[in-house]
């Protein structure tokens, strides 16, 4: 094979092979041992504490700073002691699809769970995910999910990644809803 040969293989072969997905401080990564969460900052608040989060919003957060970020919400539920707020994402939808969403549980004025649900267009980001985003990025970014199980919608599926506190709903084959907990 001539040099110039040589050298366009090895060029294509670079544009096809998938971006590495790097991770910042307090993002989720798959690695040799499993899922972790990277950076010195996690050690401080546990095994996955300072990746427990999407967006702005984190658990451990006060519902004080959860109210000045997102307002008021449309809808909140009570189960057991958890309070459950919803509050929709105002971006421009088009007719017939889903407006996206924020969930946000909440135990004595504390954040204990945090998800976002919709389609792509939303800019909040878990680990670098987001809502939108293809399955094969979703399993490069976090490996293949310790539990799979089908969820209620049609061609949907939940990923869980135990033990971490963390949840996804694949929908279509895009990240459709992702979750994190602090249980």
């Amino acid at each position: 094979m001539s040099h110039l040969a040589l050298r366009s293989a090895l060029a294509a072969m670079l544009l096809l092979a998938p971006a590495p997905v790097h991770a910042a401080t307090g993002e989720f990564r798959n690695t040799e041992d499993g899922l972790a969460c990277i950076g010195s900052a996690a050690q401080k608040a546990g095994p996955y504490g300072a990746c427990l989060r999407i967006g702005p919003l984190h658990v451990g957060q006060s519902f004080r700073d959860v109210s000045m970020i997102l307002g008021k919400a449309a809808k909140q539920v009570t189960r057991g002691a958890v309070v459950e707020r919803v509050y929709p994402i105002r971006i421009d939808v088009p007719p017939g699809h889903p407006v996206p969403y924020w969930v946000v549980g909440v135990e004595d004025q504390r954040v204990v769970f945090v998800q976002l649900t919709g389609s792509a267009g939303v800019r909040h980001a878990f680990s670098s995910l987001h809502l939108g985003d293809r399955t094969e990025r979703v399993l490069q970014t976090l490996g293949e999910p310790s539990v799979r199980q089908d969820a209620p919608r049609p061609d949907s599926e939940y990923w869980g990644y135990s033990p971490a506190p963390v949840w996804l709903e694949i929908r279509a084959g895009r990240l459709y809803s992702m979750r994190v907990s602090e249980k």
